[in-house]
C-alpha cells in the first residue's frame, strides 16, 4: 500500500506477512501522500542534517537513528513508514498489538503517537500524557513536534508564529517543530496561507538569527507540498522575492534559490507523473 500503508510483502520471523500480523487494512490510511512530488519530495535539504532525505519524514512518522537496525532484513525506519492503518498504529502504541522483533521503545512511541496526531486520531490530551511519561529534554522536544503536527489551521498558524518570532527557541526544538509544521501530507493546503507570508519574513529571519539557524528556518519554513494545488503559485512567490532583492547577500539568495529549485523540481515531477498516467490511460 502507498504512504503508511502496511507493506503486504514484508514477512516477520515466523513467516507471516506484516499485514496479516497487524490485521486487515483500515479505510483510514494514515497520511497517504497525495503525490510523490509533495512535501520533501523535491530534493529539499535536511534540517540540521537535512529534512529532505529518505528518513521517513514524508510518511508522517519521522525516522530516527534508533530505527536503523533491521528486523528480518527490513530497516526499522521502513517499518515506521509502513505501519499505515490508524487502528494498527494505535494498537502498537497502546500495546494492543505487537510485531515480532519490534521493540516499542520511547523513541518509537513518539514516532507512532506523532503519526496518530497527524492523522487526526490523537490530539493535545494524548500529547500531554506522553510528555508526562517522558520527562526528558527529548520528551519536551518530541511533544513540541507533535503539537506542530496537529492538522488544523490554528495549530499550523501557532507553529509558524512561534518559529518566526521566537528567536530563543533551542536549535533541536526548532528542528523538531519545523518537521511538525511540514507534516501536511493529509492536507497540504494547510501550508497555502504561508506562501505569501514567506517572502515577508525572509529579511527579518536573516537579520535576527545566526547563519545556521537562519539557514534552517528559511530552508524548512518553505515546503514543496503546495506545488500543484489550485490557486497556489509557490514558484512565483520565490521568483518575485529574488527579482525584488538583487543585492541581497549571496548566501541568502542561495537559500531562496535552492527553495525555488526544489519547487520547480517538484512541479516537473508532477508534470511527468501526469504524462505517464495519461499515457497509460490512452493505452488501455
Amino acid at each position: 500500500m502507498r504512504g503508511l500503508g502496511v507493506a503486504q510483502d514484508v514477512e516477520l520471523c515466523d513467516g507471516r506477512r506484516v499485514a496479516d500480523a497487524v490485521g486487515p487494512a483500515h479505510e483510514d490510511d494514515l497520511l497517504d501522500p497525495p503525490h510523490d512530488a509533495g512535501l520533501h519530495a523535491g530534493g529539499h535539504r535536511d534540517i540540521g542534517q537535512g529534512t529532505g532525505g529518505d528518513d521517513g519524514d514524508r510518511a508522517g512518522l519521522v525516522a530516527h537513528d534508533g530505527l536503523d537496525e533491521p528486523v528480518d532484513g527490513v530497516p526499522l525506519g521502513q517499518w515506521s513508514a509502513r505501519l499505515g492503518q490508524v487502528d494498527a498504529v494505535e494498537a502498537l502504541l497502546t500495546g494492543g498489538e505487537t510485531l515480532g522483533g519490534l521493540t516499542i521503545d520511547q523513541d518509537l512511541r513518539w514516532e507512532l503517537l506523532t503519526g496518530l496526531v497527524a492523522s487526526g486520531r490523537y490530539g493535545e490530551e494524548q500529547i500531554a500524557a506522553e510528555e508526562a511519561r517522558d520527562v526528558t529534554t527529548t520528551g519536551r522536544e518530541r511533544a513540541a513536534q507533535a503539537r506542530a503536527t496537529v492538522p488544523t489551521e490554528q495549530a499550523k498558524e501557532a507553529t509558524w508564529t512561534a518559529l518566526v518570532e521566537d528567536a530563543d527557541m533551542p536549535n533541536e526544538t526548532q528542528v523538531k517543530v519545523l518537521r511538525g509544521l511540514a507534516t501536511v501530507e493529509g492536507d497540504p493546503a494547510l501550508l497555502v496561507p504561508f506562501l505569501g507570508r514567506y517572502p515577508q519574513i525572509v529579511d527579518g529571519i536573516w537579520s535576527s538569527r545566526t547563519f545556521h539557524m537562519a539557514e534552517n528556518l528559511l530552508s524548512e519554513l518553505w515546503s514543496t507540498a503546495t506545488v500543484g494545488l489550485e490557486g497556489a503559485d509557490p514558484a512565483g512567490a520565490l521568483e518575485a522575492w529574488l527579482a525584488e532583492h538583487p543585492d541581497a547577500p549571496a548566501a541568502l539568495r542561495r537559500i531562496v534559490s535552492e527553495n525555488l529549485d526544489d519547487t520547480r523540481r517538484a512541479a516537473l515531477v508532477q508534470a511527468r507523473e501526469r504524462e505517464s498516467r495519461n499515457s497509460r490511460i490512452a493505452r488501455m
